[in-house]
């Protein structure tokens, strides 16, 4: 009996694992199908009051990271009050972990290096919304080219050379990671990084994706003196260093680099001829830069395509 039992329970086993799967349930059915044209309308409303919600919502980001424009105490606050709501947000003692910091950072806190990375860091994250409205690329490419021109003339003074965290972290990190950023929601707002220079103080990044992409589809006059800008910029920051090494690098790798990018442009501005005997004299004065190769293959590649065909 006892093995006819078990026997019995192995089978009936058996019997559940072989079993056909059991029926698909049933599609479910739809609703009855409604007034499309009722729809239409409530999409219609509901597009508009969206574009009027967010015009209210950008137009509320920017005047709050304005007044963080001019630096000072203004930029100071504003970074305080973001700094206590996210790095502090959720800490034991969130208020006396808070005032403790702001304590021990007085010093930086009232500090020109801080305030004005503060100020350049609002300005960049007021550019960031901007370019994402649609039909700017025109004057955000304007916008960003003079937010450059500005932090130039200020960051290219030696007490800028080494700042202080979290000062530098404003400049050299994705604006987007930054406590103001954070704290306004601003991250989903802004462009993607594949289109954006996604750090406030990288200045050959805001050149090379916000601002020379647009001028180059015109042929803007301007193009070249964007590179000028940019060679006089780690000119002025290589000489402030008063390191011989730093003022070597711009001068046998930095400088000859930019020169190369500002002769292509020459040729898209309508100067072919003249951006050819740039190059050339590039690979003739620096033999052993590594973007030697590449110069010598743009240069081998203009000159065939200028070249008059053979009768």
């Amino acid at each position: 009996m006892h093995m006819a039992g078990r026997t019995a329970k192995i089978l009936a086993g058996l019997a559940v694992i072989l079993a056909p799967a059991s029926a698909a349930p049933p599609v479910p059915r739809d609703i009855p199908q409604g007034d499309q044209a009722a729809m239409l309308q409530e999409l219609d409303a509901a597009e508009e009051r969206q574009e009027q919600t967010a015009t209210s919502s950008r137009k509320q980001l920017s005047a709050t990271l304005e007044t963080a424009l001019r630096g000072g105490t203004q930029a100071a606050a504003l970074f305080e009050e973001a700094m206590q709501n996210t790095t502090f947000e959720g800490k034991d003692n969130k208020a006396k972990s808070f005032s403790e910091w702001k304590s021990k950072n007085a010093g930086l806190l009232r500090s020109e290096q801080l305030q004005s990375a503060v100020a350049f860091h609002a300005r960049y994250l007021l550019l960031g919304l901007q370019m994402r409205k649609p039909g700017k690329s025109d004057s955000t490419a304007e916008s960003s080219f003079a937010y450059v021109r500005d932090y130039a003339r200020l960051f290219a003074d030696k007490k800028f050379l080494e700042l202080p965290e979290p000062a530098s972290n404003l400049l050299t990190k994705p604006a987007a990671d930054g406590p103001i950023a954070k704290w306004l929601l601003l991250g989903d707002r802004l462009p993607a990084k594949d289109s954006w220079e996604p750090a406030a103080g990288n200045i050959d990044g805001i050149l090379e994706k916000n601002v020379r992409p647009v001028w180059r589809e015109k042929a803007d006059p301007r193009l070249t003196s964007s590179w000028d800008l940019q060679i006089e910029f780690h000119g002025l920051r290589a000489e402030s260093a008063r390191l011989d090494l730093e003022r070597k690098k711009f001068a046998l790798m930095t400088k000859p680099r930019l020169l190369f990018g500002r002769a292509c442009d020459r040729a898209i501005q309508g100067q072919p001829n003249l951006a050819a005997k740039e190059i050339l004299e590039l690979i003739k004065a620096y033999p052993d830069h590594p973007d030697w190769s590449d110069w010598v293959a743009k240069l081998r590649t203009m000159l065939e395509t200028q070249a008059p065909s053979g009768n």
